[in-house]
Protein backbone atom coordinates (compact mmCIF):
# COMPACT_ATOMS: atom_id res chain seq x y z
CA UNK A 1 0.00 0.00 0.00
CA UNK A 2 1.54 3.28 -1.13
CA UNK A 3 2.08 6.06 1.39
CA UNK A 4 0.28 9.36 0.86
CA UNK A 5 1.76 12.61 2.17
CA UNK A 6 -0.94 15.21 2.83
CA UNK A 7 0.41 18.73 3.28
CA UNK A 8 -1.53 21.65 4.73
CA UNK A 9 -0.10 25.17 4.40
CA UNK A 10 -1.43 27.76 6.84
CA UNK A 11 -1.07 31.38 7.84
CA UNK A 12 -3.45 33.01 10.32
CA UNK A 13 -6.17 30.50 9.47
CA UNK A 14 -7.28 29.60 12.99
CA UNK A 15 -10.98 29.96 12.24
CA UNK A 16 -11.00 27.57 9.26
CA UNK A 17 -8.13 25.19 9.88
CA UNK A 18 -9.93 22.61 12.00
CA UNK A 19 -12.23 21.54 9.16
CA UNK A 20 -9.18 20.87 6.99
CA UNK A 21 -7.35 18.93 9.71
CA UNK A 22 -10.36 16.73 10.47
CA UNK A 23 -10.87 15.87 6.82
CA UNK A 24 -7.23 14.77 6.59
CA UNK A 25 -6.86 12.78 9.81
CA UNK A 26 -10.23 11.06 9.32
CA UNK A 27 -9.34 9.50 5.97
CA UNK A 28 -9.89 5.73 6.18
CA UNK A 29 -6.75 4.97 4.16
CA UNK A 30 -4.17 3.26 6.37
CA UNK A 31 -0.88 4.69 5.11
CA UNK A 32 -0.94 8.48 5.53
CA UNK A 33 1.63 11.06 6.55
CA UNK A 34 0.16 14.42 7.57
CA UNK A 35 2.33 17.55 7.54
CA UNK A 36 1.40 21.13 8.42
CA UNK A 37 3.55 24.05 7.29
CA UNK A 38 2.61 27.25 9.10
CA UNK A 39 4.00 30.66 8.17
CA UNK A 40 4.49 31.96 11.75
CA UNK A 41 0.82 32.66 12.42
CA UNK A 42 -0.10 35.20 15.10
CA UNK A 43 -3.75 34.18 15.61
CA UNK A 44 -5.04 30.93 17.16
CA UNK A 45 -3.71 28.74 14.32
CA UNK A 46 -0.94 27.24 16.47
CA UNK A 47 -3.41 26.40 19.25
CA UNK A 48 -5.56 24.51 16.74
CA UNK A 49 -2.53 22.63 15.41
CA UNK A 50 -1.37 21.71 18.92
CA UNK A 51 -4.81 20.37 19.81
CA UNK A 52 -4.39 17.74 17.06
CA UNK A 53 -0.61 17.33 17.30
CA UNK A 54 -0.90 13.65 18.29
CA UNK A 55 -2.49 12.98 14.88
CA UNK A 56 -0.14 15.18 12.85
CA UNK A 57 3.05 13.51 11.68
CA UNK A 58 5.06 16.72 11.79
CA UNK A 59 4.41 20.44 11.82
CA UNK A 60 6.53 23.57 11.72
CA UNK A 61 5.82 27.27 12.19
CA UNK A 62 8.27 29.74 10.70
CA UNK A 63 8.25 32.70 8.29
CA UNK A 64 8.14 31.94 4.58
CA UNK A 65 8.26 33.84 1.31
CA UNK A 66 4.71 33.01 0.26
CA UNK A 67 2.43 30.06 -0.27
CA UNK A 68 4.54 28.25 -2.84
CA UNK A 69 7.67 28.62 -0.71
CA UNK A 70 5.73 27.01 2.15
CA UNK A 71 4.48 24.27 -0.17
CA UNK A 72 8.06 23.57 -1.26
CA UNK A 73 9.01 23.15 2.40
CA UNK A 74 6.27 20.55 2.69
CA UNK A 75 7.49 18.69 -0.38
CA UNK A 76 11.02 18.57 1.00
CA UNK A 77 9.71 17.11 4.28
CA UNK A 78 7.44 14.54 2.63
CA UNK A 79 8.41 10.86 2.80
CA UNK A 80 5.39 9.33 1.08
CA UNK A 81 5.03 7.92 -2.41
CA UNK A 82 2.50 10.58 -3.38
CA UNK A 83 1.95 14.15 -2.22
CA UNK A 84 -1.24 16.22 -2.18
CA UNK A 85 -1.90 19.70 -0.80
CA UNK A 86 -5.01 20.38 1.24
CA UNK A 87 -4.47 23.93 2.40
CA UNK A 88 -6.33 25.69 5.20
CA UNK A 89 -10.04 26.04 4.52
CA UNK A 90 -10.17 23.30 1.90
CA UNK A 91 -11.07 19.71 2.73
CA UNK A 92 -11.47 16.20 1.36
CA UNK A 93 -14.96 15.61 0.01
CA UNK A 94 -15.42 12.34 1.88
CA UNK A 95 -13.45 10.22 4.35
CA UNK A 96 -12.88 7.46 1.78
CA UNK A 97 -11.31 9.60 -0.96
CA UNK A 98 -7.80 8.16 -0.64
CA UNK A 99 -8.91 4.54 -0.35
CA UNK A 100 -11.26 4.98 -3.30
CA UNK A 101 -8.34 6.05 -5.48
CA UNK A 102 -5.34 4.15 -4.16
CA UNK A 103 -6.74 0.88 -2.81
CA UNK A 104 -8.53 -0.29 -5.94
CA UNK A 105 -6.03 -0.44 -8.82
CA UNK A 106 -2.37 -0.43 -9.78
CA UNK A 107 -1.25 3.15 -10.44
CA UNK A 108 2.45 2.45 -10.86
CA UNK A 109 2.60 3.68 -14.46
CA UNK A 110 1.34 7.17 -13.58
CA UNK A 111 3.17 10.18 -12.18
CA UNK A 112 0.16 12.44 -11.65
CA UNK A 113 -3.40 11.54 -10.68
CA UNK A 114 -6.17 14.10 -10.52
CA UNK A 115 -9.85 13.91 -9.71
CA UNK A 116 -12.86 16.17 -9.58
CA UNK A 117 -13.40 19.03 -7.16
CA UNK A 118 -16.16 21.22 -5.81
CA UNK A 119 -16.22 24.92 -5.04
CA UNK A 120 -17.90 26.25 -1.91
CA UNK A 121 -19.32 29.77 -2.01
CA UNK A 122 -21.80 31.09 0.54
CA UNK A 123 -22.17 27.54 1.91
CA UNK A 124 -23.29 26.30 -1.52
CA UNK A 125 -21.37 23.48 -3.20
CA UNK A 126 -20.84 23.49 -6.96
CA UNK A 127 -19.18 20.69 -8.91
CA UNK A 128 -16.57 22.19 -11.24
CA UNK A 129 -16.05 20.25 -14.45
CA UNK A 130 -13.30 21.61 -16.69
CA UNK A 131 -11.15 20.13 -19.43
CA UNK A 132 -7.65 19.21 -18.18
CA UNK A 133 -5.00 21.29 -19.90
CA UNK A 134 -3.41 18.27 -21.58
CA UNK A 135 -6.72 17.41 -23.28
CA UNK A 136 -7.55 20.99 -24.19
CA UNK A 137 -6.69 21.67 -27.84
CA UNK A 138 -6.39 25.44 -27.35
CA UNK A 139 -2.84 26.76 -27.32
CA UNK A 140 -3.52 28.87 -24.23
CA UNK A 141 -5.58 27.25 -21.49
CA UNK A 142 -5.96 27.08 -17.75
CA UNK A 143 -4.97 24.07 -15.70
CA UNK A 144 -8.45 22.57 -15.82
CA UNK A 145 -8.35 21.02 -12.34
CA UNK A 146 -7.33 21.99 -8.83
CA UNK A 147 -4.12 21.11 -6.99
CA UNK A 148 -6.35 20.19 -4.03
CA UNK A 149 -7.59 17.32 -6.21
CA UNK A 150 -4.19 16.38 -7.61
CA UNK A 151 -1.66 13.79 -6.44
CA UNK A 152 1.94 13.98 -7.68
CA UNK A 153 4.57 11.32 -7.11
CA UNK A 154 6.80 12.68 -4.38
CA UNK A 155 10.05 12.05 -6.22
CA UNK A 156 8.74 14.07 -9.18
CA UNK A 157 7.59 16.87 -6.87
CA UNK A 158 11.00 17.01 -5.20
CA UNK A 159 12.72 17.21 -8.58
CA UNK A 160 10.29 19.89 -9.78
CA UNK A 161 9.73 22.27 -6.88
CA UNK A 162 7.40 25.23 -7.42
CA UNK A 163 9.16 28.05 -9.25
CA UNK A 164 9.49 31.42 -7.54
CA UNK A 165 8.89 33.03 -10.95
CA UNK A 166 5.17 32.48 -10.42
CA UNK A 167 3.14 33.95 -7.57
CA UNK A 168 -0.23 32.45 -8.55
CA UNK A 169 0.30 29.60 -11.02
CA UNK A 170 3.46 27.81 -9.89
CA UNK A 171 1.37 24.65 -9.47
CA UNK A 172 0.20 24.83 -13.08
CA UNK A 173 3.74 25.51 -14.27
CA UNK A 174 4.98 22.40 -12.46
CA UNK A 175 2.30 20.15 -13.95
CA UNK A 176 2.61 21.70 -17.42
CA UNK A 177 6.33 20.90 -17.43
CA UNK A 178 5.79 17.38 -16.12
CA UNK A 179 3.41 16.61 -18.98
CA UNK A 180 4.86 18.46 -21.98
CA UNK A 181 8.55 18.55 -21.11
CA UNK A 182 9.01 15.30 -19.20
CA UNK A 183 6.26 13.15 -20.78
CA UNK A 184 4.93 12.06 -17.39
CA UNK A 185 1.75 9.97 -17.57
CA UNK A 186 -1.36 11.63 -16.09
CA UNK A 187 -4.50 9.79 -14.98
CA UNK A 188 -7.89 11.38 -14.47
CA UNK A 189 -10.24 9.66 -12.02
CA UNK A 190 -13.95 10.24 -11.51
CA UNK A 191 -13.68 10.58 -7.73
CA UNK A 192 -14.60 13.94 -6.20
CA UNK A 193 -11.44 14.60 -4.21
CA UNK A 194 -11.78 18.01 -2.59
CA UNK A 195 -13.93 20.98 -1.72
CA UNK A 196 -12.16 24.31 -2.06
CA UNK A 197 -13.26 27.72 -0.91
CA UNK A 198 -14.50 29.75 -3.87
CA UNK A 199 -15.19 33.17 -2.40
CA UNK A 200 -11.70 34.62 -2.25
CA UNK A 201 -8.06 33.62 -2.41
CA UNK A 202 -5.02 35.05 -4.19
CA UNK A 203 -6.22 34.07 -7.66
CA UNK A 204 -9.57 35.83 -7.25
CA UNK A 205 -7.93 38.98 -5.87
CA UNK A 206 -5.34 39.06 -8.64
CA UNK A 207 -7.37 37.93 -11.62
CA UNK A 208 -5.44 39.85 -14.28
CA UNK A 209 -2.09 38.74 -12.87
CA UNK A 210 -3.38 35.19 -12.86
CA UNK A 211 -4.26 35.42 -16.56
CA UNK A 212 -0.84 36.86 -17.37
CA UNK A 213 0.85 34.00 -15.54
CA UNK A 214 -1.23 31.40 -17.37
CA UNK A 215 -0.03 32.93 -20.64
CA UNK A 216 3.53 32.76 -19.34
CA UNK A 217 3.12 29.07 -18.51
CA UNK A 218 1.80 28.40 -22.03
CA UNK A 219 4.98 29.88 -23.46
CA UNK A 220 4.75 28.08 -26.80
CA UNK A 221 1.47 29.76 -27.70
CA UNK A 222 1.35 32.61 -30.22
CA UNK A 223 0.96 36.22 -29.10
CA UNK A 224 -2.43 36.39 -30.82
CA UNK A 225 -3.67 33.32 -28.91
CA UNK A 226 -2.58 34.88 -25.62
CA UNK A 227 -4.42 38.12 -26.42
CA UNK A 228 -7.63 36.24 -27.25
CA UNK A 229 -7.30 34.21 -24.04
CA UNK A 230 -6.84 37.32 -21.90
CA UNK A 231 -9.79 39.22 -23.33
CA UNK A 232 -12.11 36.23 -23.30
CA UNK A 233 -11.48 35.53 -19.63
CA UNK A 234 -11.52 39.18 -18.60
CA UNK A 235 -14.90 39.60 -20.30
CA UNK A 236 -16.25 36.51 -18.57
CA UNK A 237 -14.91 37.71 -15.21
CA UNK A 238 -16.43 41.18 -15.42
CA UNK A 239 -19.76 39.89 -16.74
CA UNK A 240 -19.92 37.55 -13.76
CA UNK A 241 -19.32 40.47 -11.39
CA UNK A 242 -21.96 42.64 -13.09
CA UNK A 243 -24.58 39.89 -13.00
CA UNK A 244 -24.09 39.13 -9.29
Amino acid sequence: MEKISIITVTYNCGDILETTILSCINQDYDNIEYLIIDGASTDRTIDVIKSYSHQITKWISEPDKGIFDAMNKGIKMASGDWVIFMNAGDYFYQNNVLSDIFAKEDLSEFGVIHGRFMSCSNNQLELIDLTPFYRNTKSVKGMGFSHQACFVRTDLAKENLFSDKYKLTADYNQLYNLYYRDNIAFKQVDTIVAVMQGDDGATQRNYINHINEVCKVCSNASTFSKIIFKYRFLLKHYLRRILK
